[in-house]
């Protein structure tokens, strides 16, 4: 069975909007489960105090800990990554400038939604200040999530509305060229 999950897809100037959505479930996930697991961690230390085992357990869940913090280096590549890939499927739009007028309306629900998702993890953070600080990389990115997708939307549709070929040669294959 083919594949073919990507095969017609095109970039539009939409790709920012539900990536930063797709960002911020991401980074609350990241810190909710951080959370978790440091209650857990301290917990378990009560609970086995006094235990022959607490000095394995102790180190084993030292292990996991910076596991975790871990993932506050994967965050640029994850952010960096959905801009490639619809900076490249915005390569395959050809678009008219026309339709650059309603760009500009989805600039302003771009802006506008980023800065909503910007709040809302600056209200998820502010509840868990321990936490949200171990993660200063991915902090620094949610924080600044709306200027961010705004060069992220300007590259789009620097992209989308580039001259392409056919019309440098006037119209190319369209025209009998």
């Amino acid at each position: 069975m083919k594949l073919n999950t990507f095969k017609n897809k095109k970039g539009s100037v939409y790709d920012p909007i539900l990536s930063s959505a797709y960002l911020v479930k991401i980074a609350a996930t990241i810190l909710i489960c951080f959370l978790i697991w440091t209650s857990f961690q301290s917990n378990m230390l009560i609970t086995l105090s006094g235990s022959s085992q607490l000095p394995l357990l102790t180190s084993v869940m030292d292990q996991l800990k910076t596991a975790y913090l871990s993932l506050d280096f994967v965050f640029p590549f994850l952010v960096g990554g959905l801009m490639i890939v619809s900076l490249i499927f915005a390569f395959k739009t050809g678009s008219n400038i026309v339709w650059g007028m309603l760009s500009f309306i989805v600039w302003g629900v771009t802006i506008l939604l980023a800065t909503v998702f910007q709040n809302v993890y600056l209200s998820i953070s502010n509840e868990f200040p321990a936490i949200y600080s171990q993660y200063p990389i991915m902090d620094l990115i949610m924080t600044n999530l709306r200027t961010v997708v705004f060069f992220w939307i300007i590259a789009i549709t620097a992209v989308m509305f580039r001259k392409n070929e056919n019309e440098d040669t006037g119209g190319g294959r369209f025209f009998g060229k």
